[in-house]
């Protein structure tokens, strides 16, 4: 059994560091009067630089996801080159503030593990028995009442089973899954994740170990 965890956490750390290699800058030049190129598509990791070819600008953030910096620099002679490295999944809309309706950017960042994005926050999540062989309880403490999203994910992002998609009150709660996926066919024995969604706060939290 501890070599089949062992072999399941090497993947895992594998995929990581796979993902860290996959990381690239992406580079934008300003210029009178635009950004070249104004839309870029990333991923989480990727970094942004901002290079002054001519002209007075700046690049400035108008619109970031949730938990997501902002960013406001000046792009001049003096000011050439600007960084950005992008860690938050989704949409970032950004200008010129000296010419805000001339020059305008997008930056669509994308997650690399193919797990939605997480978000840093404790539902002092216990899973037991871990492994599991026919069913698994999920005890978790709601910080407030509110809409609940409980799913189960394999080691490569694919979505297994919603357990839950209600409303809770604030307190502690369980909830169980018995291997299967949607279609009430049992899984294949190995890793996998469960994640709890309340109000855009995440986490995606240790292992699920299904078989013995």
């Amino acid at each position: 059994m501890k070599t089949k965890i062992t072999i399941s956490l090497t993947i895992v750390l594998a995929m990581l560091m796979l993902n860290v290699a996959k990381a690239t800058i992406h580079t934008v030049q300003v210029a009178d009067f635009s950004f070249t190129p104004s839309t870029l598509n990333i991923n989480s990791g990727d970094t942004v630089r901002w290079v002054w070819v001519s002209g007075t600008h700046t690049t400035t953030s108008t619109s970031v996801p949730s938990g997501a910096a902002t960013w406001d620099h000046p792009m001049n002679s003096t000011s050439t080159q600007f960084d950005v490295k992008f860690t938050v999944v989704g949409t970032y809309n950004y200008h010129c503030s000296i010419h805000p309706t001339m020059m305008t950017g997008v930056i669509t960042v994308a997650s690399t593990t193919g797990l939605p994005e997480v978000k840093n926050y404790s539902f002092n999540v216990k899973t037991y028995p871990i492994p599991f062989t026919d069913n698994l309880s999920i005890s978790f403490t709601m910080p407030e009442r509110g809409t609940t999203t409980i799913s189960i994910y394999d080691i490569t992002g694919k979505l297994i089973k919603i357990l839950a998609d209600m409303e809770y009150e604030k307190g502690n709660h369980i909830i169980n899954w018995d291997g299967k996926n949607e279609n009430g066919e049992t899984v294949n024995h190995g890793l996998y994740f469960y994640m709890i969604e309340s109000k855009g706060l995440s986490k995606v939290s240790g292992k699920i170990i299904f078989g013995s």
